[in-house]
């Protein structure tokens, strides 16, 4: 039977989660729950002609093209103790996010999380 390998991009074609399944748009339906699940705007597919066969290009593509949010056959997976982390910030700061997270549509863990990965790729 017929599977599918997608990968799922944010507004900048920053590939964000590469998944097998033979329903990827139920499995889209899926990771737009999660807290990242705004920030998709893209999904490509490539059909393989086994389950088996897409799981392998999953590993493969998850070990080379290193999403951000699969952490299942990530060469450096972190623990989740490091992955979920607690922060507090300014009233200031926080209102002034709020704002900005409310003018762009956007949760405002997501805009937090987007504008920390942004700041560490320019560097």
């Amino acid at each position: 039977m017929i599977c599918y390998l997608y990968r799922l991009f944010d507004n900048d074609d920053t590939l964000l989660y590469v998944g097998a399944s033979k329903a990827p748009q139920t499995r889209l339906s899926a990771h737009r729950t999660k807290s990242w699940g705004a920030a998709i705007v893209n999904m490509t597919e490539e059909a393989y002609p086994t389950r088996e066969s897409a799981q392998t290009a999953e590993r493969e593509a998850i070990a080379s093209e290193q999403p951000l949010h699969n952490f299942a056959h990530h060469p450096d997976p972190l623990p989740r103790r490091e992955r979920n982390l607690n922060y507090r910030i300014p009233n200031d700061l926080h209102h002034a996010l709020k704002i900005r997270a409310a003018e762009e549509k956007v949760t405002l863990k997501n805009l937090i999380e987007t504008t920390l990965r942004d700041g560490l790729r320019a560097t």
